[in-house]
């Protein structure tokens, strides 16, 4: 034991001398330098550059390492083409090609000129028809107001159709200063007038409550023959900036559909609006144009008879037939304004109240022998409306 204890010792000497030496020698490889005696690397020198050569020109550039130089010519250097753009055969499955900008369709020749206008809690649309009226038009005013709810009613909404109102309009310009009634119409928060245009100008239409509620006046502008004011110069805009809690105020002109003539409600509208029409023109060198725009209308009532109890096909268009006659006998005298007048009020006794006593106002049950008549047996009293307050409204009959 005691000699193996001296020989351990020896080997763990010999190997820790052995590492130290080792070491030693890995360190002596790199040099010892003082801070600051530091020696900075020398660059690599530059490449060489090549003379420029005798006639002026510009020396070509050197070529990469590894790449062949390109051979100088006299010739400039052609731009090279931009590459080909990307196909992507998918792209009509990743966007839609945006839509060509649609052009404004100009306005048929059924116009509607529209006012909006709020004033406190409520919302005044007035829409005039004709658009563009003319001296002497009949002119139609149709209003619809709704109230603006703070807090939005279940059935109605955030606005509230104005129903049982009363009003009235007062129409100023042109010769013409009158107040008219307005009669509330069948539609909730609907209601109506028509005045006929005077001369050629500027109107004020000045529209008041009168049902005991908080006064309020709306005014509003009408050109007849003239351009309204502030319609020309409204743009999109403008019509954005006048935007108020979704209420667009402002003026416009919009087309609306001609009448509907596959009913006999449509063809007797527009014809008389066109007899209306002659009735002004007569005398003029328009009358004639308007007396065979009559007989063209009525000319279209031919197999649209209402449809009533007793009435007969045959007889109806009889009548009709016998309206386009006189109304040919109206084109003849078309220059003679006194004598138009007279033959329109004898048309009116002789062909349109005969018409209308059967099938319109459904009172007489034989008109052959007119002006005499049979009445129609247990004549009722036509169906009254009800207004919104519950009160039924005059009747020309009084039922016993």
């Amino acid at each position: 034991m005691r000699s193996l204890l001296p020989r351990g010792t020896l080997l763990v000497g010999a190997v820790l001398l052995g590492t130290l030496l080792v070491a030693g020698t890995a360190q002596a490889r790199r040099p010892v330098v003082a801070p600051g005696q530091q020696t900075p690397t020398k660059p690599p020198p530059p490449p060489p550059v090549a003379p420029a050569p005798a006639d002026g020109t510009e020396a070509p550039a050197a070529a990469p390492e590894g790449t062949a130089a390109k051979p100088v010519t006299g010739e400039p250097e052609k731009p090279k083409e931009p590459p080909k753009p990307i196909d992507f055969k998918d792209a009509g499955q990743l966007a839609a090609p945006a839509a060509a900008p649609v052009e404004e369709k100009p306005i048929g020749p059924h116009k509607e000129l529209r006012h909006t206008k709020r004033v406190g809690d409520y919302v005044y649309v007035l829409s005039v028809r004709p658009g563009e009226p003319k001296a002497g038009d009949p002119v139609e005013l149709f209003f619809r107001i709704n109230e603006m709810l703070p807090i939005p009613d279940p059935a109605y909404g955030d606005r509230k159709p104005l129903e049982g109102g009363k009003l009235k309009v007062r129409v100023a310009g042109g010769g013409l200063d009158r107040t008219y009634q307005i009669h509330e119409l069948g539609d909730a928060g609907t209601y109506g007038a028509h005045f006929t245009a005077g001369t050629s100008g500027l109107y004020e239409l000045e529209v008041e409550r009168t049902d005991g509620r908080r006064a309020q006046k709306v005014e509003f502008a009408l050109g007849v023959g003239v351009a309204t004011p502030g319609l020309a110069e409204t743009t999109e805009q403008e019509k954005r900036r006048r935007t108020r809690n979704g209420i667009t105020e402002g003026t416009e002109m919009v087309g609306v559909a001609g009448p509907d003539e596959s009913d006999i409600a449509g063809v007797m509208n527009e014809l008389g609006r066109k007899w209306m029409e002659l009735e002004r023109h007569a005398g003029t060198p328009a009358a004639a144009a308007a007396a065979a725009e009559v007989k063209e209308q009525a000319a279209k009532i031919a197999g649209k008879m209402p449809k009533i109890g007793g009435g007969f096909g045959e007889e109806f268009d009889r009548l009709a037939a016998s309206l386009v006659d006189r109304a040919a006998g109206l084109e003849t005298q078309a220059a003679d304004r006194t004598a138009v007048l007279a033959s329109m009020l004898q048309v009116q006794d002789q062909v349109c109240m005969r018409c209308h006593a059967k099938y319109r106002l459904q009172f007489a049950d034989e008109v052959s022998t007119w002006p005499d008549f049979g009445v129609k047996q247990n004549l009722q009293p036509p169906a009254a409306p009800t207004s919104s307050t519950g009160a039924r409204t005059r009747t020309p009959f009084r039922a016993k």
